[in-house]
């Protein structure tokens, strides 16, 4: 995988260095409010959400996802949960790059999903590409990097309203040796009590923050109990409430954002972590 893109040359290192395996990058995308988070092992690629309320920034996401995927071929797609500002370019990705496979939760099927919702990707109603809906426990293995599903563990049916459908979200552990990465998606405090039950794996943890950092999410329980080694903060100044930024300091967690660092890029061979911020410029190699 080229590295095509980089604004700033700050580097931070968690854990031991050495990067002797095979890298797994996985890059937060600056797409103002929402998510996008690109999940690349050398060839392989999985896409997980693709969501902006600019235009303007869904495409500069796409001009990153067109440097990095360079066989154009993205073997897997996550939609997390069914709201605009995590799936508003899925149709952009699909007429630009070939998806093998993809991964819903409940929500996300076409005769539960409001129709009504602008931009719902059309390719996600069809036969093509294989369509998996993920539950509660669920482990899949991709290559050398183990999914597991922990939430929603109960589902409300047929969610409407917003907050239900937050709740809903998916949220994914992801493991690479010792290094795993939590995708909470936009799950509040309610839906938090189940994953403060789970026994989470040894090693660094690197927490993508629940709903962009807003006061209703990543609850003082909640943080101390991932104790993540770094934590992800992907959405705009606004969303990200001084709650959370106590939670996090209160715990001794670092954190970083997309709205002050641009496009962030979490490098691991398992073993060691490496943070690259990279802005949402295209360059040249660093």
């Amino acid at each position: 995988m080229r590295l095509l893109f980089v604004s700033l040359s700050l580097v931070i290192l968690i854990g031991v260095a050495g990067f002797a395996a095979a890298t797994l990058d996985v890059y937060f995308m600056d797409v103002g409010h929402g998510d996008a988070i690109l999940i690349d092992c050398g060839d392989w690629e999985a896409l997980l959400d693709a969501g902006s309320l600019s235009e303007t920034v869904s495409e500069q996401a796409m001009s990153i996802l067109d440097e990095c995927v360079e066989d154009h071929i993205i073997e897997l797609l996550i939609l997390s949960h069914p709201h605009e500002d995590h799936y508003s370019f899925f149709a952009d990705v699909f007429s630009e790059f070939g998806v093998l496979e993809i991964w819903r939760s409940a929500d996300t099927a076409p005769n539960l999903f409001n129709t009504a919702r602008a931009a719902y990707p059309p390719s996600l109603d069809s036969d093509r590409p294989d369509q998996r809906e993920l539950t509660y426990g669920e482990r899949q293995l991709t290559g050398c990097l183990l999914w597991t599903v922990l939430g929603p563990s109960d589902p409300i049916p047929a969610a409407t309203d917003d907050r239900a459908i937050n709740d809903n979200s998916l949220v994914l552990l992801l493991q690479y040796g010792t290094v795993s990465f939590l995708f909470a998606g936009d799950i509040h405090t309610e839906a938090e009590p189940v994953l403060l039950r789970i026994d989470l794996p040894q090693g660094t943890l690197v927490l993508k923050v629940p709903h962009h950092g807003s006061a209703n999410s990543a609850s003082p329980d909640f943080v101390a109990r991932t104790n993540p080694e770094l934590a992800i903060v992907s959405g705009l100044r606004e969303d990200l409430s001084d709650a959370v930024v106590v939670r996090l300091g209160d715990e001794g967690v670092p954190f970083l954002t997309t709205f002050e660092n641009g496009t962030i890029c979490v490098s691991t061979d398992g073993n060691a972590v490496r943070v690259r911020l990279l802005g949402t410029s295209i360059g040249d190699d660093t």
